[in-house]
C-alpha cells in the first residue's frame, strides 16, 4: 500500500504522480491519501484569497481539487473503490492554532503590504478564516 499526505497539491502534475503510484502498486494495493479539497463554488473574494495561496506557493494544483471532482480524478487514473472521508472538523483546532500563531506576523506584514510575499503566514491566517470553503479529506482507492 501507499500512504501519503498532501502530496498531490504540491506537485506540478498530480496526474503523472497519481499514475506512478498506480503503476507501483500491486493489484489489490491500496492508496490512502490526505489532501485539501476546495468547494466547487466559492464567493469571488474567497476564491481570490485562495488564488493568492495556490498561485504564490507550492500548492499549485490545489485549484484543481474540487469536492465534486476529487473521486473522478482517482478513478480516471484507474483506481476502483474510491472513497472519500471529510475530516475537516478534526483539523479546525490545528487551523485555529495556526491562525493564532500567524495573527501578529500577518498584520505586521500587512502593515508594510508584504503579506502576499509570505505565503505560509498568509495561508496560516486565511485558511482558518475561510475554513468553511474547503475540506480536509482522506481518499482511499484500490488498484484492481
Amino acid at each position: 500500500g501507499i500512504y501519503t499526505i498532501e502530496t498531490f497539491v504540491h506537485t506540478p502534475n498530480y496526474n503523472r504522480n497519481l499514475k506512478e503510484f498506480y503503476r507501483v502498486l500491486k493489484p489489490g494495493g491500496v492508496l490512502v491519501h490526505f489532501e485539501y479539497v476546495m468547494d466547487d463554488i466559492m464567493p469571488k473574494a474567497v476564491e481570490q484569497k485562495w488564488r493568492i495561496i495556490y498561485d504564490g506557493s507550492a500548492m499549485n494544483t490545489l485549484k484543481d481539487f474540487r469536492i465534486s471532482k476529487i473521486k473522478k480524478i482517482w478513478e480516471e487514473a484507474g483506481f476502483l473503490d474510491v472513497h472519500t472521508t471529510d475530516i475537516t472538523a478534526r483539523m479546525v483546532p490545528f487551523m485555529k492554532r495556526l491562525y493564532q500563531i500567524s495573527f501578529v506576523p500577518y498584520f505586521i506584514l500587512k502593515l508594510f503590504s508584504k503579506e502576499k510575499s509570505f505565503v505560509n503566514t498568509y495561508a496560516g491566517h486565511h485558511s482558518y478564516l475561510m475554513r468553511k470553503y474547503f475540506h480536509y479529506t482522506i481518499i482511499k482507492a484500490v488498484k484492481p
